[in-house]
């Protein structure tokens, strides 16, 4: 990720994404990504994070939707 992008940016571009998530069309039904957005915040940019805001709002919003 972009090092001038701050944490809260980050955090609130993938809550966004896990609270209102993209949907395909998987044969005769939709799926969205929601899952992608939850593991790609707990895997990959909750750990890199330093703002402890930013954590904790990302944790609560992936704790929603779990």
């Amino acid at each position: 990720m972009d090092k001038n992008i701050s944490d809260l940016d980050v955090a609130m571009f993938l809550a966004g994404h896990i609270i209102n998530p993209c949907e395909t069309k998987v044969g005769d039904r939709y799926e969205n990504i929601r899952g992608f957005y939850i593991r790609l915040a707990k895997e990959d940019a909750i750990p890199k994070m330093s703002d402890k805001v930013a954590i904790d709002y990302l944790n609560r919003t992936i704790k929603d939707f779990e």
